[in-house]
């Protein structure tokens, strides 16, 4: 498969995976994102020990139990590493805080619930996005569950919205993160070959 095709099959996937979670109910769109997040953790973590090691190493270190294999480990090193920035990794962390809170609880989990709300509210790198998007999509947001009659959302998904733009902004910033670090291996390859002619 071509690039291409890669990145719009990757942008479709994306897309069905933010309308499915309209579906979900709050601990099932934290679970899903959060995947996500670990899922684009762990392609930066592959890209850059690849190109300073190898792919067999790379594979190593990610499978379980190895150091890259969870979702801590993969936030505090690309941060050590200076791959990810202090905004990206102080979202990243209340991130997990929040998935944790989700997957140990044995009772509900809401984004209703005030402790919830506040570490969802705190996602700095949602706010600017949120700000604004949420009025050019608020009547979209209301059209769409309406018609796919979509209950998942309370009255107040304000937190419960401003989670899910956060971890995609937070996504795509990793996604670019990884992108860089190809960027910056194909411009000293450049190199390597200009002053090899």
């Amino acid at each position: 498969m071509g690039k291409r095709n890669q990145i719009e099959t990757n942008s479709q996937h994306l897309i069905e995976m933010f309308i499915s979670l309209m579906h979900e109910s709050d601990r099932g769109a934290v679970l899903i994102l959060t995947c996500f997040l670990d899922s684009q953790l762990e392609k930066l973590h592959e890209t850059y020990i690849e190109l300073n090691a190898s792919s067999k190493l790379g594979a190593s270190l990610l499978s379980y139990p190895q150091p890259l294999s969870t979702f801590a480990a993969r936030i505090k090193l690309a941060h050590a590493y200076g791959l990810i920035d202090s905004d990206i990794y102080t979202d990243l962390e209340k991130i997990r805080e929040i998935r944790n809170d989700c997957a140990h609880s044995i009772g509900s989990f809401s984004f209703s619930k005030a402790s919830t709300k506040a570490q969802a509210l705190s996602l700095k790198l949602g706010h600017a996005i949120v700000a604004k998007r949420l009025p050019e999509l608020k009547p979209i947001f209301d059209a769409i569950t309406k018609d796919l009659k979509v209950t998942n959302y309370s009255a107040d998904a304000y937190p419960r919205i401003h989670f899910e733009f956060s971890c995609q902004e937070v996504g795509f910033r990793i996604l670019e993160a990884t992108t860089n670090i190809l960027k910056a291996e194909i411009q000293k390859r450049q190199k390597k070959q200009h002053k090899a002619t």
